[in-house]
């Protein structure tokens, strides 16, 4: 679930981030994933995956900063229950490691 977070994240990245309040408290919430997840079918991601309780528990268990061997480090929370991607993610393009924000064309002013 974590990775289909993360892929949600960096399809809706852009939008976000194009918001001018997105930066005056940036980083996604729960709510912002409960519309989009609503309209995957079950077949493709089970009801129970939906829930809030149960995004954020998967929001912050990959917080980079948390200590679990599962931990994955993809979030960093920059608020009460707001998270972005981790600033320091690369994506190996061929041989060459490449910063995501770079990639996604986001100037990321958050550390």
């Amino acid at each position: 679930m974590e990775f289909f977070l993360f892929n949600l994240i960096v399809a809706i990245s852009p939008y976000k981030f194009a918001e001018k309040h997105f930066h005056n408290n940036p980083g996604f919430c729960t709510e912002d994933f409960l519309e989009p997840l609503e309209k995957f079918p079950e077949s493709v991601l089970l009801e129970r995956r939906k829930k809030r309780s149960y995004i954020s528990s998967i929001l912050s268990k990959n917080e980079i900063n948390r200590n679990d061997k599962y931990n994955r480090m993809l979030f960093l929370r920059t608020g009460h229950g707001r998270y972005i991607l981790n600033p320091k993610l690369e994506i190996k393009i061929q041989d060459e490691w490449r910063p995501l924000y770079t990639l996604m064309g986001i100037d990321l002013d958050v550390e």
